[in-house]
């Protein structure tokens, strides 16, 4: 059953800008290849002539999708020609007559030629590789960020149909009452109703070569319905089960589920154990048993990437999802104790310096980022002009393996800090409130505008009505001594790669 759009929003991390990493970039050029011939590797020496040209003439199709009378059939000979390509010079009297009237759907010599040069000249191959980027996956990249999509899975729909009919057909825009999110709208509503709109116009189409087509629309609802919005692989797609090429395999490699309720296979535990030690996380033993200490660490890691203030998530790495792949990412989040900071500069940790006994000295590295960034930006534009003013007081973070503090309602998760209030006397030891006459908001002002500076900033909680006003912060029960600061996920990047 597809689950409701609320219900993924709910779950699903989501990111402000469309970020397609090299490994999205490939599965969905392999995917497309899949639903062009059936090979995801591409065939560029593929030639097919089918009558769906103009007019629905015969034209030729050359690997994945480059037609004779859309133009794209000439743009690559014509770059392979100009890239001084081995049979160059064969092909250039060739190019003129690519589109015309009558068309090189029954030159036999100029396919041949077609097919010789993409098995025998690998530049050939290349060039067909850079304008399928040019021509296909750039403008659906484009349409993607003008309409405000960030889902992957939304950007294999939209290059699905710039390759297949050019672009997002208006009129198919038209009979569906999804907004996109430029629009004020859901973007996986608008996905969803445009792939099911879609789907009737092929299946109901005059043309029988396009009735057939709809083994697309089909493989794009069978990933929605899954609710694989970030794309993980496999995907099924005309029969055919794409992966990432063995080039890109990934470089957690599991072959079953591992923490609660998993398979648990012995390497398996073992590369988990390791990359989570690698990324900082406590607790773990050595042993290829999935014991209490990394699913403990599985729940810390999955509530972090989700941006949970809490623990949660249900203590298993399932191979092909969301946990796995940041797992393996670029930016995957490090469990590390909070900077210390100084005095004199632009932030100083009060926790850690001054509070020993107290154990919430602890956090992922991008809330470390951001106190950091925050601190810097607050010296350059305040403190450096008010020497007498306070710095950044960094107060409570999370515990050494997070997880639940009876301090705090959140603070589980190594994603918030807590801030002490700077005052007008210059004393950074002692406390005041946002009522008292000695609270610094010029100082506060400028801290709270250096955090929502910050690309990862999430929200503050304050209850200083000023600086609520300004839109620095947000109320919150037990916030007039303190300010509550929280980090949100980044995009997630590409995989390391071994």
């Amino acid at each position: 059953m597809r689950p409701s759009v609320a219900e993924a929003d709910g779950v699903a991390l989501r990111t402000q800008s469309l970020t397609l990493s090299q490994e999205t970039r490939t599965l969905v050029s392999r995917v497309l290849a899949a639903a062009e011939n059936s090979d995801p590797d591409g065939d560029p020496a593929g030639v097919y002539v089918l009558r769906d040209g103009k007019n629905r003439r015969r034209q030729i199709t050359l690997g994945i999708g480059f037609t004779e009378d859309s133009g794209n059939l000439r743009k690559v000979i014509e770059a392979y020609v100009e890239a001084g390509g081995r049979f160059g010079d064969e092909m250039r009297p060739f190019i003129d007559r690519l589109g015309a009237t009558p068309n090189l759907s029954g030159d036999d010599a100029f396919k041949a030629l077609l097919k010789k040069a993409g098995r025998q000249d690998p530049l050939f191959a290349e060039v067909q590789r850079e304008k399928f980027v040019d021509i296909i996956l750039e403008p659906a990249r484009g349409f993607c960020e003008r309409e405000g999509f960030t889902d992957p899975l939304s950007f294999l729909v939209v290059a699905d149909s710039y390759l297949h009919s050019g672009g997002i057909l208006d009129f198919l825009r038209n009979r569906f009452p999804a907004r996109s999110p430029a629009d004020g709208g859901n973007e996986r509503e608008w996905i969803e109703q445009y792939v099911d709109t879609r789907h009737d116009w092929l299946a109901n189409h005059s043309s029988q070569l396009l009735r057939n087509t709809i083994y697309r629309t089909r493989a794009l609802t069978q990933q929605i319905d899954a609710g694989n919005w970030d794309l993980l692989p496999p995907i099924e797609m005309h029969g055919i089960t794409v992966g990432l090429p063995a080039s890109m395999e990934r470089p957690l490699p599991l072959t079953g589920s591992v923490g609660a309720g998993g398979q648990n296979r012995a390497e398996d535990v073992r590369l988990v154990k390791a990359r989570l030690t690698e990324l900082g996380f406590g607790g773990i033993t050595d042993s290829d048993a999935a014991d209490a200490g990394v699913t403990r660490a599985i729940h810390l890691f999955q509530s972090i990437i989700a941006g949970r203030q809490r623990v949660g998530g249900d203590g298993r790495i399932d191979v092909g999802f969301g946990t796995q792949s940041w797992l393996e990412a670029e930016n995957a989040p490090r469990w590390r104790e909070m900077p210390v900071g100084d005095r004199d500069g632009g932030f100083f940790n009060y926790e850690v310096a001054t509070q020993p006994a107290d154990h919430h000295d602890f956090g992922t590295n991008w809330l470390a980022d951001l106190i950091t960034g925050a601190g810097e930006q607050y010296f350059a534009e305040h403190r450096s002009q008010f020497p007498g003013s306070n710095p950044i007081l960094v107060n409570d973070a999370s515990l050494p393996d997070g997880h639940d503090t009876n301090q705090h309602s959140g603070h589980e998760t190594g994603l918030s800090a807590d801030l002490r209030l700077p005052n007008t006397d210059g004393d950074q030891n002692r406390g005041t409130t946002w009522r008292a006459s000695d609270y610094d908001r010029p100082a506060m002002r400028a801290m709270l505008k250096s955090f929502a500076a910050q690309p990862n900033h999430g929200r503050t909680l304050f209850n200083d009505p000023v600086l609520i006003r300004e839109g620095l912060c947000v109320a919150a029960s037990g916030h007039d001594n303190h300010a509550h600061v929280e980090v949100s996920p980044p995009a997630r990047q590409a995989p390391v790669m071994a």
